[in-house]
């Protein structure tokens, strides 16, 4: 597991049913002072095949593109199962204990979760929006949360969100706003006030595009006017009898048989709540650099490497480092990974370093190869180099 300084930071975006090791916190081998922070950016029933970046050329994420261009993308993992209805409860189970659903309990009773874990060793933990897994576990785990929702759906203008009061209880009970626009607000709002004493671990679990499909006018006309193709599989019918499968709530959204127009609407709507909520990351994200780059005094930069685990049900995650911007700068502390700042080079593995791009501008610190032949030694200069003055790594093979 790599490790990283408390200045840089890890943001794990996940988009369905996800299973995450607690090592993936950043090692047990981590001094006082040099642990990652942590933004974990939970998608709600969001396929894998809705990014642009990985090849759907007709919808739009340019915040998640981002991600996948300068970070990692795991797409061979998948959800394991369920035992509800609701899959996303043992899937959140999963992810927030490193266990396989069928050893513990879907509300993580007797279990020490990712946050309580974190919680125990220093670091600040905040959560905003969806947990599924009953209150009694979202307590053990976080000590500072706004606008929680701990059911399962709700018309995304009318969310019941709760907060975590002074006395460690939960009230302010309310509802109102766009539920992707209200979580991000609240993350933004704790990023603002986070002081950089302590390493954090903030975790943002949206509802979108989880149903209903109701994205805000704006996103769901983008769709209307292009929309996009419907599946190469589409039948108005299931050719064969599938029992009291098709009477659950799921398959009640629209009638049946399906029609075509029913399913080009359904689905250029959910790809408006997509592209909503990909706005709501990047402003998540830039608050984020901004945050980071107040609480750190402007010393030489480090480029930060980025690590996830993940599964999901015909999902993936991406992660990346954010610390990679002009504007932001870290602590030149030693990584195991580099040479001193004092290094002219630095080598190790390509296949340790996801593709990134050569910047377009000169960038303080590192830059990070263009191109990455896997198993070929990479030199990375420590100067500020140009476009042209990018490292390249083998002969055009990447990651």
């Amino acid at each position: 597991m790599r490790t990283l300084p408390s200045d840089s930071l890890v943001a794990l975006v996940l988009l369905s049913a996800v299973f995450l090791q607690p090592g993936c916190a950043g090692g047990r081998d981590h001094p006082p002072g040099r642990r990652p922070n942590i933004l974990f950016l939970f998608a709600d029933d969001q396929r894998a095949d809705t990014i642009a970046a990985w090849g759907n050329s007709h919808i739009r994420t340019p915040n998640l593109d981002r991600l996948v261009r300068q970070g990692y993308s795991f797409r061979n993992n998948y959800n394991m199962g369920g035992n509800s209805g609701a899959v996303c409860i043992p899937s959140r189970a999963m992810v927030n204990s490193g266990k396989a659903y069928f050893r513990i309990r879907n509300d993580l009773e007797g279990v020490r979760i990712l946050p309580e874990i974190l919680r125990a060793n220093g670091y600040v933990t905040f959560a905003t929006g969806k947990w599924h897994n009953k209150r009694p576990s979202w307590l053990r785990g976080f000590e500072r949360g706004k606008a929680v929702f701990f059911g399962g759906m709700a018309n995304h203008l009318k969310v019941p969100l709760e907060d975590l009061l002074p006395d460690g209880t939960l009230g302010n009970d309310r509802t109102g706003g766009f539920s992707s626009e209200v979580f991000a607000d609240a993350a933004i709002e704790f990023l603002r006030t986070y002081d950089g004493d302590k390493p954090f671990y903030a975790y943002v679990a949206f509802t979108a595009p989880h149903d209903p499909r109701m994205p805000p006018m704006k996103y769901r006309e983008m769709y209307y006017q292009e929309r996009p193709l419907l599946p190469r599989n589409f039948m108005p019918q299931h050719p064969f009898n599938l029992g009291p499968t098709l009477t659950l709530r799921d398959e009640q959204l629209a009638p049946w048989p399906r029609t075509k127009e029913v399913v080009s609407d359904q689905l250029a709507e959910y790809y408006g709540m997509i592209t909503h909520l990909d706005e709501q990351i990047g402003r998540v994200l830039q608050s984020t650099r901004r945050t980071l780059t107040s609480s750190t005094p402007p010393t030489t930069a480090w480029p930060s490497a980025a690590t996830a685990c993940s599964a999901s049900r015909a999902s993936t995650s991406t992660a990346r480092s954010v610390r990679s911007s002009s504007s932001v700068r870290t602590f030149p502390r030693a990584s195991p990974l580099l040479r001193s700042p004092t290094s002219t080079t630095s080598s190790l593995p390509c296949s340790r370093w996801p593709a990134y791009r050569c910047p377009t501008t000169s960038t303080a610190g590192i830059s990070r190869p263009s191109g990455a032949a896997r198993r070929s030694p990479c030199v990375i200069p420590s100067s500020s180099p140009t476009k042209s003055g990018c490292a390249r790594c083998g002969t055009g093979a990447t990651n």
